[in-house]
């Protein structure tokens, strides 16, 4: 049986999904294989258009991943990242081609970044990402079972340190525990997301 990888996955979509599936009772791989059946035979369409190509700036990718590959990268605005992936490809035999380039619209320019992001198979950026834990189970009225996550590890920390997200007195807190740090929690916050935020703001992190 061939086996498939997803890659470049927003680690928070990952958390939404399977935080649902769990909820819901779907091992994983059963629901993938329920979408793609549903959606191969037409029981469900996709509300959005698919993704538009862009063929003639492929041979950007190259010179994308170098410069992507940068911790700051990502928090750059459009034009700055633009800039990068231009002084990325200046010293190239492509360089010629940076007027061209600079010539590109700031709307076309989004677009095209957009589509070098989800084509260009860029590794994992590192960064603060959720692991449920801890669930609850509960029967609905019209009994059926519902799995709901209520606790969650944080990954990505540095060694020594560790912390938890959980859904307790009122709302989503923060347990961070690291060396000279108090031990307690932090919260409320309406959504585990927004917790992850809170806690990559406080140690000055970029979560992924």
């Amino acid at each position: 049986m061939p086996e498939y990888v997803l890659r470049n996955l927003d680690p928070q979509l990952w958390s939404r999904f399977t935080t649902r599936a769990n909820r819901e009772g779907w091992p994983t791989k059963a629901l993938f294989v329920a979408l793609m059946e549903a959606y191969a035979n037409g029981s469900i369409s996709i509300g959005t258009p698919p993704p538009k190509q862009l063929p003639q700036y492929a041979w950007l990718r190259a010179h994308y991943r170098s410069a992507a590959k940068k911790e700051t990268f990502r928090t750059l605005d459009v034009n700055r990242k633009w800039k990068a992936i231009i002084d990325e490809m200046i010293d190239t035999p492509a360089g010629g081609h940076w007027r061209e380039l600079d010539q590109v619209p700031l709307d076309k320019r989004v677009e095209i970044l957009d589509w070098l992001e989800a084509t260009s198979n860029l590794p994992p950026q590192h960064g603060l990402t959720l692991q449920a834990i801890g669930h609850l189970s509960s029967i609905t009225a019209g009994g059926e079972s519902e799995r709901s996550v209520y606790d969650y590890r944080v990954l990505g920390l540095p060694p020594y340190q560790e912390a938890r997200i959980t859904n307790w007195d009122g709302g989503w807190r923060i347990l961070y525990l690291a060396s000279g740090v108090k031990e307690e929690w932090n919260g409320p916050h309406d959504t585990p997301e927004e917790a992850l935020d809170t806690l990559a703001r406080t140690m000055g992190w970029r979560r992924s």
